[in-house]
């Protein structure tokens, strides 16, 4: 199955768990409901109708996802006996916080790694942590994998990408990953340290990459969906002069206006739009400027 380009499979393994959550919530099994449906609801937000290689597979995710609503309906309507009684001890100091407490004193990603394993509880508390400063996202496949975690970690516990802090990733020359990144800023809100790079361009590349309407959306859109960011590295885009006159939205200054570092390497077409937000927000406090980054046309 292709999503976001014919170029780019997505992980067999993804569509493996999506397919069993599915059967097993249309079976009957409770717990695994709402994460069929964050599963098919990650895809329908990430296809594109109008794309007719796309469309298919959109309506497929749709229909599930209807289906998965009709049986949630019916689970609604029958008797819940269940109650859970707390104790004195339990109310002043649930176990959740305490944990987050002795975790908070962790600081290898290792021995997190190692808590998961003990028990459910703890894994819920670990992974939190482990999610705040996420290995970076340089490959699609990797992009792919923590894009679908993030949406469907609320079927078990809250949303991890809320707990993320850094966010390192980059985007394909062609742009063919250009909603995935969108939609990975869009999990991460509270992100304060960007990264992002261009992938295979610059002079070890056979050819320089072109600025185009959809980058400039693309950079708008990933930006905007980053309130929290204060510390942005924009790096590698050596580029081809524009054959057109770039527009950017009224906005599109308003990420920069927040920034205490920067740094940029490339991207002279953005450059003035960076500056007027830095000027504008009078916080900046560490400034660094790579190559390519005042070309003029």
């Amino acid at each position: 199955m292709t999503i976001l380009s014919p170029n780019h499979l997505l992980e067999q393994t993804i569509l493996d768990f999506t397919t069993a959550t599915t059967r097993a919530a249309l079976g009957g099994v409770e717990n695994q409901r709402k994460t069929a449906s964050l599963a098919h609801q990650f895809f329908v937000s990430l296809l594109d109708e109008s794309n007719p290689a796309e469309k298919e597979k959109l309506t497929l995710f749709k229909d599930c996802l209807h289906a998965l609503d009709a049986a949630s309906v019916l689970a609604s309507t029958k008797p819940r006996t269940e109650f859970i009684h707390l104790s004195v001890l339990q109310q002043v100091l649930r176990l959740a916080d305490l944990l987050s407490i002795i975790l908070s004193f962790v600081d290898s990603p290792q021995t997190l790694h190692a808590m998961t394993l003990v028990s459910r509880t703890i894994h819920r508390s670990a992974q939190a942590r482990l999610w705040s400063y996420p290995r970076d996202l340089n490959t699609i496949e990797l992009q792919v994998s923590f894009a679908f975690g993030a949406s469907i970690s609320g079927a078990l516990s809250e949303l991890l990408g809320l707990h993320v802090k850094r966010l390192h990733t980059l985007r394909l020359p062609t742009g063919e990953n250009d909603r995935l990144l969108v939609k990975i800023a869009q999990l991460c809100p509270h992100v304060k340290d960007v990264r992002l790079f261009w992938a295979d361009t610059g002079y070890d590349s056979d050819e320089m990459a072109v600025v185009t309407p959809e980058l400039l959306f693309t950079l708008d859109s990933f930006l905007s969906a980053l309130p929290h960011c204060t510390n942005l590295s924009l790096e590698n885009y050596y580029h081809v002069p524009l054959d057109f006159t770039p527009t950017f939205s009224p906005n599109a200054h308003v990420p920069f206006t927040r920034l205490l570092s920067l740094h940029i390497q490339g991207f002279s077409f953005y450059f003035p739009i960076i500056m007027r937000g830095v000027r504008e927000g009078g916080v900046l406090r560490h400034l660094e400027i790579g190559m390519n980054t005042f070309d003029t046309f």
